[in-house]
């Protein structure tokens, strides 16, 4: 079973600047006079953007198959692997991002590794996790997908680069600590491949995997949400694009 983020994806990235900054109003947003198309001649690494993060200070992170960049306003900064410099980033096609915090952007790079920007320093710290997978294929994993819990808690999806299956894909880490950890699920419960991992109002963290769906309560303790019909459609390789919440609480399940 493959998934491919990028897939889908149109070979531009498209902003709507307006829709980001405060004060502005709706109908302003939806004005297609606002819209600007920004491509690799502007500056963006590739026309295969994965994901997006506006941090606390207004920039925008860009994550493609071609780097990171960051973005604010007028020009696209690139980073990029410096064999020189041990606090450069490792890594080349951007599969997640997401700002802790404490402002640190996490970066979930190809192949197998783990960033974490501190914007203080302007330096990147790197994770092993290699280690913490048990990958019979020894297919190439990656962090696939980040997300933090109101206790500030990190969590890492752990997906393979062709699909192939792992037992336990999902990792953690404390604040406090800065080790990398597997989280290990009770009993025979196997969190196989991460696909996404999404936090709600209330404090709970859903997992998305082959699995199905499971929560992590706000004690952290796992319950299966999983039914034969999210199974089929994994099995169909029908694959989520993601997962959303309404105001009433809903989960909203995109394949």
């Amino acid at each position: 079973m493959v998934s491919n983020p990028f897939s889908s994806l149109n070979k531009f990235l498209s902003v709507l600047l307006l829709s980001l900054m405060p004060g502005i109003g709706l109908m302003a947003q939806l004005d297609p006079a606002n819209l600007k198309q920004y491509t690799e001649n502007d500056g963006l690494p590739s026309g295969m953007v994965s994901n997006l993060v506006v941090d606390k200070m207004g920039f925008i992170w860009t994550g493609t198959s071609n780097g990171l960049a960051r973005f604010d306003g007028y020009n696209f900064k690139r980073f990029y692997y410096n064999p020189n410099d041990s606090a450069s980033i490792h890594g080349q096609v951007i599969w997640s991002l997401l700002e802790d915090r404490k402002g640190l952007i996490w970066v979930g790079a190809s192949p197998s590794w783990l960033n974490a920007f501190d914007p203080s320093t302007r330096q990147f710290r790197h994770y092993q996790f290699k280690h913490l997978i048990n990958n019979p294929s020894k297919t190439e994993p990656n962090v696939r997908a980040i997300c933090q819990d109101k206790k500030g808690r990190l969590y890492f999806g752990v997906q393979t680069y062709f699909g192939d299956r792992i037992t336990q894909g999902l990792l953690y880490k404390d604040e406090g600590d800065d080790s990398i950890k597997l989280f290990k699920a009770k009993g025979d419960t196997a969190l196989f491949n991460i696909l996404r991992l999404v936090s709600d109002s209330t404090g709970n963290v859903w997992v998305y995997c082959y699995g199905g769906i499971f929560k992590i309560d706000k004690n952290r303790e796992l319950t299966s949400i999983a039914n034969s019909e999210i199974r089929s459609q994994l099995e169909e390789n029908d694959y989520p694009d993601d997962l959303k919440f309404d105001k009433r609480g809903h989960l909203w399940v995109i394949t």
